[in-house]
């Protein structure tokens, strides 16, 4: 028995090491939001502020869109998600807020390989659908990004 306890050891070490680790996956929408002591309207109040900053670049952006993403629109979004997801969510609305920050993620990091084909704010804002529909529902049309980069 006392033979096999140095490789019990170090099979649960080693069993330990992987669940740790998890996928160490960054990508693909994995944003975590925690609740805060923000009321409903003032997460709103502060999120549509972040969201109108972000659209305010994207806005002004005077080179040709599919270089603009590398340089301006990845970054603002990535900013928008990581400012947004520093908030916290009304306690009670960690899952919904998520939702809203996860689809803005991935629609923002699948821009990387489609830049060469979004030629248009009319195709940027396409990309934007899900985590517009999943703002506006939640009561922040100022974050529905999609029919709003060239409006003001």
């Amino acid at each position: 028995m006392n033979a096999r306890l140095p490789m019990l050891v170090a099979i649960v070490a080693v069993l330990a090491l992987v669940a740790g680790c998890g996928s160490g996956d960054d990508e693909g929408g994995s944003v975590e939001v925690t609740a805060s002591s923000l009321s409903k309207p003032a997460f709103v109040k502060e999120a549509s502020a972040i969201c109108e900053r972000a659209r305010g670049k994207l806005v002004a952006i005077k080179q040709p869109l599919p270089k603009a993403i590398p340089a301006t629109v990845l970054p603002a979004m990535e900013s928008m998600v990581e400012e947004i997801s520093e908030l916290g969510a009304p306690s009670g609305d960690e899952a919904e807020v998520e939702a809203f920050l996860q689809a803005m993620q991935q629609e923002t990091e699948s821009l990387d390989e489609k830049q060469a084909s979004i030629s248009s704010f009319g195709k940027l804002e396409e990309e934007f659908k899900t985590s517009g529909g999943l703002a506006k529902k939640y009561g922040m049309p100022k974050c529905a990004f999609y029919a709003r980069f060239s409006t003001s």
